[in-house]
C-alpha cells in the first residue's frame, strides 16, 4: 500500500469516528471492538519522537493506549495524518474516569 493510499485510508477512518460520535459523549473500550469500562487505569502515555512532517499538510497524529480483554494494554503507535479540511485540529481520544465503572475511552477527533 502507498503513503498515500494509507493516508487517504486513515483519514477516512478518522472521519468515519467523527461521524459516529456525532458529537455527543460517546464512551468505548479499545476502539469499539469490547464495550464498557476498564477497571483499570490506564499506564502513562509514552513519549513519541516524530521529527518533521514527512509530507506537506500533514499532521501527527499522537498515540494512545488501547484495551485488548485477552491481553490488557496495548500501545497504538502514533502517526502522521492529513486534516479533513483546511485548519482542522486534531483533539487526541481520552481515558475518562467513571467512578465505579471505570475508565472509558473517548475517540479523538478533527475539529
Amino acid at each position: 500500500m502507498t503513503f498515500r493510499r494509507m493516508t487517504i485510508a486513515l483519514v477516512l477512518l478518522a472521519a468515519s469516528i467523527v461521524t459516529a460520535c456525532g458529537g455527543h459523549r460517546h464512551y468505548e473500550v479499545g476502539g469499539g471492538s469490547y464495550g464498557g469500562y476498564v477497571r483499570t487505569a490506564p499506564p502513562p502515555l509514552r513519549y513519541e519522537r516524530y521529527g518533521p512532517a514527512p509530507g506537506r499538510g500533514l499532521v501527527w497524529v499522537p498515540g494512545y493506549w488501547a484495551w485488548r480483554p485477552s491481553g490488557g494494554w496495548s500501545w497504538r503507535g502514533g502517526t502522521w495524518m492529513r486534516p479533513p479540511r483546511p485548519h482542522a485540529v486534531w483533539v487526541p481520544g481520552m481515558w475518562q474516569h467513571h467512578g465505579g465503572r471505570g475508565y472509558g475511552w473517548r475517540p479523538g477527533f478533527w475539529r
